[in-house]
């Protein structure tokens, strides 16, 4: 079935023509956009590729993520629709049967009450400044950093002792992850957990582009690669997949940002290489060619690379 078949058969209204019509295309209301006034995402008559003119995120080379969107449906099933040659009436009986979709579970974000800037004064804070100044941020570094990457932290609550990230869905913030200062348990702590695993980092801060995008697993690694980047006038710009397994979702994002980028780079943590390799192959078969890398000899992970191993690797990648 091509994408319009199933625009067709689910009832989803599109414009063949207009002034948001490109040519070849057609056009519906963005999913993703809250309140589209017009329909302002565009797909592909022939490939499905699809991209909204309000937002430069909410884009794809293939079908599948507007689909599992539209239908609220796994990636497995918008596959299977998309190579399904059966009649159209078996296939949508089919869509009607409630096992085939995911269904979103209520989310509850975690109590902002504890949690302050990164850059706020006292002695209390001290623990998370002198922690930043170990991973090689110094003190004159951290106010700039806590306004561009909105850095947090807290002394009570879910994410004490944390330095906390937020994870971004457009502007929304959708949930949190935080790195443990004090040797916790848990070096990481995401809630919602399944739902930052289905996103990168700093989507908000992607959709520009740039020269490269590193791909690597875990923020702090990420914080390292961009900052420094950023600070240094280059345009390599750093997310993370908060480790090495990679969700399908962030597949797909990854699929939607590489068009903004010259080059993507994975970069795994020392000893994660052949995890590194396994996702190249895994977005070369969406079409996505990405370079790997390793973290320079001797050094565990591209968090503890020092500002001139960054530079280093721009010049090499």
């Amino acid at each position: 079935m091509t994408t319009l078949e199933i625009l067709d058969q689910r009832g989803i209204a599109y414009s063949e023509h207009g002034s948001n019509v490109r040519k070849g295309h057609v056009a519906i209301k963005c999913p993703w956009c809250e309140n589209d006034p017009s329909q302002h995402l565009n797909i592909n008559r022939e490939t499905g590729a699809f991209a909204c003119f309000r937002n430069i995120q909410h884009r794809g080379r293939r079908p599948h993520s507007l689909l599992m969107k539209l239908l609220n449906c796994s990636r497995e099933v918008a596959q299977g629709l998309l190579t399904d040659t059966s009649d159209l009436s078996s296939v949508v009986r089919r869509l009607e049967q409630k096992e085939l979709f995911e269904t979103e579970p209520n989310v509850v974000l975690p109590d902002e009450s504890g949690m302050v800037p990164l850059s706020t004064k006292g002695m209390s804070y001290t623990r998370f400044h002198d922690y930043l100044d170990r991973r090689g941020f110094d003190h004159s570094q951290q106010s700039i950093m806590t306004e561009l990457y909105d850095l947090r932290c807290a002394l009570i609550g879910q994410f004490k002792n944390r330095i906390v990230f937020p994870i971004h869905e457009g502007k929304k913030i959708i949930g949190y992850t935080g790195r443990a200062i004090d040797g916790g348990k848990l070096r990481y702590l995401s809630h919602p957990g399944a739902t930052v695993k289905q996103h990168l980092l700093w989507e908000n801060l992607l959709v520009s582009g740039g020269r490269r995008l590193y791909i690597v697993e875990g923020p702090f690694d990420a914080l390292k690669v961009d900052y420094v980047s950023r600070i240094s006038g280059l345009s390599d710009r750093a997310t993370c997949t908060f480790g090495v397994n990679v969700s399908p979702s962030q597949i797909e994002k990854m699929q939607m940002l590489a068009p903004e980028f010259d080059k993507l780079v994975i970069l795994f943590d020392n000893g994660a290489y052949g995890k590194a390799l396994l996702l190249q192959q895994e977005l070369r078969s969406t079409g996505i060619a990405a370079r790997v890398e390793r973290v320079p000899e001797g050094i565990k992970d591209p968090g503890a690379m020092s500002w001139k191993n960054v530079l280093d690797l721009a010049k090499r990648s």
